[in-house]
């Protein structure tokens, strides 16, 4: 159903924008230079490549879920990608 739907879409763009580019930060920041660190993370920030929706439709998958999931993750990053680099400060994750 269609709540249900927009929950998991909520618990997507939660995880897949913010838990996942902190959780990477954390840990390779361990191990990387600053930037290469705030690299890394950046790449884990940005939303979920367009061509989801296409490989969904090419393999009968539910195509327009991964096309409105999709849109709202690329809106969501406006917001999210700021809040990840605010979070590593709070959390003091050395990024460059």
């Amino acid at each position: 159903s269609s709540a249900a739907s927009d929950v998991y879409k909520r618990q997507l763009v939660i995880v897949k924008m913010i838990l996942i580019p902190v959780g990477v930060a954390a840990v390779v920041s361990h191990f990387l230079t600053p930037t290469e660190t705030t690299i890394l993370t950046l790449i884990a920030c940005m939303p979920a490549m367009s061509a989801i929706p296409m490989m969904a439709e090419n393999y009968h998958s539910d195509a327009k879920f991964a096309s409105k999931t999709c849109f709202v993750m690329t809106l969501c990053s406006v917001f999210t990608i700021p809040l990840v680099f605010f979070l590593l400060e709070l959390l003091g994750v050395h990024i460059g």
